[in-house]
């Protein structure tokens, strides 16, 4: 027979194996943070990359990283745009265009996929030449998505 104390120590376990084991359900508002997160890391690895491959700081050792980020980073995009996260969700550049025109969205990100193994090649190679040339490319396949699919940013007003 189980004391009080065993008793409640029993409940709170369960009550504690069972919530940490429970997914939690993330709101739209939630993914778009997420997804605006993952965007500022796509930002900080293409910067990166640009300044190794292009000769501007040298980290060539870092090279590598930043390519593997960016592989991982375009190819979870393709599911960071779940119906419900658009402009009606939340503050969002992202334009209903992503929505509306899903296999556009879905052959772009593809595009930049491919764009970031070609970075990640590179820079296994160790070619600065052709990580530079794979840089510029990676940066086309990333703003051919931005044109059709993100608004632009609001002006600062000048004071």
């Amino acid at each position: 027979m189980l004391n009080t104390k065993n008793f409640f120590l029993s409940i709170f376990c369960a009550v504690f194996i069972i919530g940490a084991t429970t997914p939690l359900i993330a709101g739209p508002k939630d993914i778009i943070k997420y997804r605006k997160g993952v965007m500022k890391a796509v930002s900080g690895h293409a910067k990166a990359l640009k300044s190794i491959a292009n000769g501007k700081v040298d980290r060539k050792a870092d090279l590598k990283a930043h390519a593997r980020a960016m592989v991982e980073l375009a190819t979870m995009s393709a599911t960071l745009f779940p119906k419900g996260t658009g402009p009606e969700a939340g503050k969002t550049r992202a334009l209903p265009s992503i929505w509306e025109k899903k296999a556009k969205y879905d052959r772009i990100n593809d595009d930049w996929v491919k764009a970031a193994r070609s970075m990640e090649a590179a820079a296994d190679a160790g070619d600065l030449n052709a990580a530079g040339k794979a840089a510029d490319a990676l940066s086309k396949a990333c703003k051919a998505c931005h044109k059709p699919f993100r608004k632009k940013k609001a002006k600062k007003k000048k004071s």
